[in-house]
């Protein structure tokens, strides 16, 4: 789909290009109607010239010589005219610079364009009237240089806009570039909003822009809100039908046919509390700072299985580009996994990687066969009958792993237990 940059782009590029094209044209008019104004001004002098030189000597019509110009008498000088009475159209005056030329005159009063013998001509006609007697007369110029320098002049006017249509182009160009590099700063102002951050200082964006950024920051705000109230009802609903269940379990201790019922309440109830011990607070849509949060979850846990070292290997300044809580818990599964079936020793290793990190949990445990590993991923599956729980563990870390577009993997580590390995996009 073809960006908001380029639509407006290519909007003014059309837009510029009549607006100049018209201009071209209407340079193009404007010179060729200045220059034939020119022209039919000076051959109308030339006309005015030649009446006022007319005389009459012995019933003959002449032209004093005294009064015309050099121009007339020069052979193909390019001025030409040619007078006849109208009563006696044989006795013609024709300037010597016709020589032996007969052009076709049209019947006009007035000035238009002419070609002859592959020359172009202007011309001006005019009937008048002088001593009783009505003449024609025509004159005409010569205008194939003055068309040359006219086209030359076009030409350089043409090329005159086309550069100034290739400079505003270019700063079209670099106007449009710096404008919607502008909205970089949105970009980076909802990027930090997404991950639970709020920029120092407001971004400089154009003032139409602003309302919209407020909008989105409150309803994030909005969507954060709703999102911690209804973690937290669910840890505190968990909290209050620990109780219920367990009469529930005594129940079914005298009726088989609520165990189900309770096993599957007793798995959701364990999730939720298990969530809200390990992440606390709610605090959607945070980046996860690992050697802010880690600690404090590595403390809870060894307090939750004293006989437990767990031992963190993260990088100290790490910012891994998830949500907090999401990452909390897939931590926090993976560890407690670690430390309930394993023999004490547990190691996190957290790397960046370039496309994006991974993940390895390490304890020093028995492990798990190769043939069962795919079904310990699957959701209420349980190897170890020994130890409680409901066999969520390691199916709610797939979960999460499968929503980032991640694989997780389960190998032998080197100490003989097992080893999870996640890989996530980011």
């Amino acid at each position: 789909m073809m960006s908001l940059q380029q639509q407006l782009r290519r909007r003014l590029l059309f837009t510029l290009s009549i607006t100049l094209l018209g201009l071209v044209v209407l340079q193009h008019l404007g010179a060729r109607s200045l220059g034939n104004a020119y022209l039919d001004e000076r051959l109308q002098h030339d006309a005015q010239s030649l009446i006022a030189a007319l005389e009459r000597n012995n019933n003959t019509w002449q032209l004093n010589p005294e009064r015309l110009g050099g121009l007339w008498q020069r052979v193909h000088s390019g001025h030409y005219y040619e007078i006849w009475p109208l009563q006696n159209p044989a006795q013609r005056l024709i300037s010597r610079s016709l020589w032996d030329e007969k052009p076709l005159w049209p019947n006009i009063n007035g000035s238009r364009d002419l070609h002859h013998n592959g020359h172009p001509w202007r011309i001006y006609g005019e009937t008048f009237s002088k001593q009783g007697a009505d003449f024609q007369l025509f004159v005409a110029e010569d205008i194939q240089a003055f068309e040359q320098r006219r086209w030359l002049y076009s030409l350089g006017a043409t090329l005159l806009v086309l550069l100034a249509m290739g400079l505003l182009l270019f700063s079209q160009h670099l106007l449009l570039k710096r404008s919607f590099r502008k909205l970089d700063n949105l970009r980076q102002h909802l990027a930090a909003l997404r991950l639970g951050e709020t920029l120092p200082d407001t971004p400089a964006l154009p003032a139409e822009i602003q309302p919209l950024l407020a909008e989105i920051q409150r309803l994030l705000n909005q969507l954060q809100q709703r999102v911690m109230s209804s973690r937290n009802a669910l840890g505190n609903l968990a909290h209050g039908l620990k109780q219920p269940l367990q009469q529930l379990r005594n129940e079914a201790a005298h009726n088989p046919a609520l165990l189900p019922l309770s096993q599957a309440l007793e798995q959701l109830i364990e999730r939720e509390l298990k969530r809200a011990r390990i992440v606390g607070m709610s605090s959607p849509g945070r980046q996860t700072r690992l050697a802010a949060e880690l600690p404090a979850l590595q403390q809870v846990l060894m307090k939750i299985y004293p006989h437990c070292h767990i031992q963190l290997d993260i990088p100290p300044a790490g910012e891994m580009p998830h949500d907090r809580d999401d990452m909390l818990e897939l931590l926090g599964n993976l560890l407690d996994n670690a430390c309930k079936y394993g023999a004490g020793e547990v190691q996190l290793h957290i790397t960046q990687q370039a496309q994006g990190w991974q993940i390895n949990v390490e304890d020093n445990g028995p492990g798990i066969p190769p043939a069962q590993r795919a079904a310990a991923l699957n959701r209420g599956t349980r190897l170890d009958e020994q130890q409680p729980g409901s066999g969520l563990g390691l199916a709610i870390c797939a979960d999460i792993v499968s929503r980032y577009g991640g694989s997780i993997e389960l190998s032998e580590a080197a100490s003989g237990g097992l080893n999870v390995r996640i890989e996530l996009p980011g």
